[in-house]
C-alpha cells in the first residue's frame, strides 16, 4: 500500500509505522475484551429473566393446568405443552430481536459511526445471516432450557390442591 502511494502520488512519502498499527491493535483488543464480558453478562441476565418470566406465566395458569390434569392429561403431556409453548415464544422473540437488530444497525450505521467516532463497516450479508442464525440458535437453546425447567415445575403440581384454592 505504501509503495502504491509513493509511486502514484507526487511529493508525498508514505511510511508505514509499526507503532501506529500495534497501538490500534492494542486498543481494539481491549475493546473486544470488554464487549465479550458484556455479551456474557447480557446472556446470563437474559436466561435469568426468561426463567422468571416463564415461571410467572406458569404460576398465573396453574388452575388451567390443574383442569387439564383432572381431564386426563398426563404429567408428561402437560410438561410437553408447556415446553413447546415456551420454546415457540422464545423462537418468536428471537426472530423479532434478530430482525430488529439487523434493521436498526443497517438503517443507523452512519449515526453509529458518528457517535463512536470510528469507522463502522457492516459485514457482508452472508456474515450477518450467519451471526443472526447463531444468535437465534443460542437464544432458542437458552429458552428451551428455561422452558424445560418451567415444564418440570408445572408437571409436579397437585391438581386437587390448586382447584380447591390452595396455592400448592
Amino acid at each position: 500500500m505504501t509503495a502504491d502511494i509513493n509511486l502514484h502520488v507526487r511529493q508525498v512519502k508514505a511510511i508505514r509505522t509499526q507503532n501506529m498499527i500495534s497501538g490500534v491493535s492494542d486498543s481494539l483488543s481491549g475493546v473486544s475484551g470488554a464487549i465479550g464480558v458484556l455479551m456474557v453478562a447480557v446472556w446470563v441476565l437474559s436466561v435469568i429473566i426468561m426463567a422468571i418470566a416463564f415461571t410467572m406465566m406458569m404460576n398465573e395458569r396453574k388452575k388451567e393446568f390443574a383442569v387439564l390434569r383432572v381431564l386426563g392429561a398426563s404429567r408428561a403431556r402437560l410438561a410437553g405443552f408447556v415446553f413447546k409453548e415456551n420454546t415457540l415464544l422464545t423462537l418468536a422473540g428471537g426472530l423479532c430481536g434478530v430482525a430488529v437488530t439487523i434493521l436498526i444497525t443497517a438503517l443507523f450505521s452512519g449515526l453509529i459511526e458518528q457517535s463512536i467516532g470510528l469507522p463502522f463497516l457492516l459485514p457482508d450479508a452472508a456474515t450477518i445471516c450467519i451471526a443472526g442464525a447463531l444468535t437465534l440458535l443460542v437464544t432458542v437453546a437458552a429458552g428451551a432450557v428455561t422452558a424445560a425447567a418451567s415444564a418440570f415445575i408445572i408437571s409436579k403440581i397437585d391438581a386437587g390442591l390448586i382447584l380447591r384454592g390452595d396455592n400448592g
